[in-house]
């Protein structure tokens, strides 16, 4: 199988947004990250994923849209200068840098939401920061974060949708309707959502987050049905659904790991990865492509062609980053 993968490597990279700072750059030859980025299109009608990656890896986000790309473009483009305004505004404690993230994340959500050209755009966000002897990962939606080895997953973001207990118990909190699009069958054809969106933390989408004070009608679509996730046995062609504040919100997650021998790479991708490959496979291909001397460039793009291969139709954005020459022996 490696061998198959190893054929798709051949690719011509897409543009990454660079730090152009000369002290900047210092650090980043001293620092030696290694990092690979590849993102496509695939089969959907526009490209609405967004990156960035800032002193080759220091800093690096993955903002997957829907609703139109504004609000990942605009996250894309703001949020790296926020996240290192607010960080060199600090006293450089990793609580400093959790703070510097929330802070960052708040800033570009007022930037997206304030524009009402953006109300039903939205975007998921995945960040990471290599300090000196930790990554710090900051993460909104169901884009995701893992560290690891073909050895094993070290740490990994956990994804902002209902199948998180936790974000479900947080959503029926706020008064929230969970429901999915079903045949009249009862075969499934979508996931569970709030609000029409399937992250329950997203940046933007301000249709979801004004408190109107009144409730809304969803109607299925021709020929299919509603669920409730209260009643399954139930189907409807259409809902009443509550509108309250705080059934989707920007607030970030934030997770610190240790740079150590058993973390040498971290991959941030939007959820067109995740969708068909789990944490481990991902790790495993990385580990494989690696130690048959292959580029983080190539092995990103390889990782794209694979969820591809797996019946992904999404866009796909991944972000390879390889901390083995940090690792302290």
């Amino acid at each position: 199988m490696n061998k198959r993968i190893i054929l798709l490597c051949s690719f011509s990279l897409s543009t990454i947004v660079w730090a152009s700072d000369r002290h900047q750059e210092q650090k980043l030859r001293r620092k030696e990250l290694n990092v690979g980025v590849f993102s496509h299109q695939g089969e959907k009608f526009s490209q609405e994923d967004t990156y960035a990656v800032f002193g080759k890896g220091e800093f690096s986000c993955v903002c997957d849209g829907h609703g139109g790309i504004e609000a990942a473009r605009i996250a894309n483009e703001w949020l790296p200068n926020a996240f290192l305004k607010h960080l060199a505004m600090s006293k450089g404690s990793d609580l400093s840098k959790e703070k510097a993230f929330k802070a960052a994340i708040q800033e570009v959500e007022k930037r997206i939401v304030e524009d009402d050209a953006n109300e039903k755009s939205g975007s998921t966000l995945v960040a990471a920061y290599v300090g000196k002897n930790n990554f710090h990962l900051a993460w909104v939606g169901d884009s995701r974060i893992v560290c690891g080895s073909d050895q094993g997953i070290t740490a990994s973001t956990q994804d902002h949708n209902i199948k998180s207990a936790l974000e479900k118990e947080r959503v029926l909190k706020a008064g929230s309707t969970i429901y999915r699009e079903m045949r009249r069958d009862r075969s499934v054809i979508g996931p569970w959502r709030v609000r029409g969106l399937v992250p329950t933390r997203t940046l933007g989408d301000a249709f979801a987050k004004k408190d109107s004070g009144k409730n809304l009608r969803v109607h299925s679509r021709p020929g299919h049905v509603l669920q409730c996730e209260s009643d399954l046995k139930e189907l409807h062609s259409s809902i009443i659904i509550k509108v309250k504040p705080n059934q989707i919100i920007a607030e970030p997650d934030y997770l610190k790991v240790p740079i150590d021998e058993k973390s040498p790479f971290i991959v941030l991708a939007s959820d067109g990865l995740w969708d068909v490959m789990t944490n481990e496979e991902v790790m495993q291909q990385i580990d494989a492509l690696a130690g048959a001397g292959l580029s983080m460039d190539c092995i990103a793009k390889a990782l794209v062609n694979n969820a591809q291969m797996k019946g992904s139709f999404d866009n796909i954005t991944v972000i390879v980053l390889d901390i083995r020459p940090r690792i302290k022996k």
